[in-house]
């Protein structure tokens, strides 16, 4: 029984009327690549991580311009700012070393910027 058969069937068991539309051809495909993939002992485990604990929240109570968010987390964070509203905005945030970013605002705001 063809492909195109057996959806007829398939639409005649239902109660179903079946229209092909533009006739089905088939695709094949050809490897012409074999990928072997080896499985060898585990390693010694790796350095401990940071944790899930790593983060820090800068609160800038007075509004400002620019912010220096000493984070001293070690790495470049992403760092989400929030205004005083608790509304998320998008200033300009430049990681200035592993430890301390400056945020960058258009006009002075209080606020937080959460680094994790």
């Amino acid at each position: 029984m063809t492909a195109l058969e057996w959806l007829q069937d398939c639409g005649d068991e239902a109660g179903a009327d079946l229209y092909v539309l533009e006739p089905v051809q088939a695709l094949r495909e050809e490897v012409a690549d074999l990928l072997v993939i080896e499985t060898a002992e585990q390693g010694p485990a790796g350095p401990a991580g940071e944790g899930a604990g790593s983060r820090y929240t800068h609160v800038q109570d007075s509004a400002a311009s620019v912010w220096t968010v000493a984070h001293n987390l070690g790495r470049y964070p992403a760092i989400t700012v929030l205004d005083h509203l608790g509304a998320e905005i998008c200033p300009d945030v430049r990681h200035l070393d592993l430890t301390t970013a400056r945020i960058t605002h258009s006009v002075p705001l209080a606020g937080r910027a959460i680094c994790n």
